[in-house]
């Protein structure tokens, strides 16, 4: 449930992000993927076959 509630965080925080860059006079395009980058190091990290890949190199 825990890294169901963090995903939402993160994806709030790369919207919220996204809508600064865009206020901020970026493009909607580079904004959108300046936020997806931004996003996407952290989404992998809570994904859960990454999570069980982890602790099985841990266990080794």
């Amino acid at each position: 449930m825990s890294v169901r509630r963090a995903r939402g965080q993160v994806k709030k925080g790369s919207k919220k992000f996204y809508e600064t860059l865009v206020d901020a006079g970026l493009p909607k395009d580079e904004a959108h993927q300046i936020s997806e980058a931004f996003a996407s190091p952290a989404m992998e990290l809570l994904s859960i076959r990454n999570m069980v890949n982890m602790a099985r190199e841990m266990g080794e």
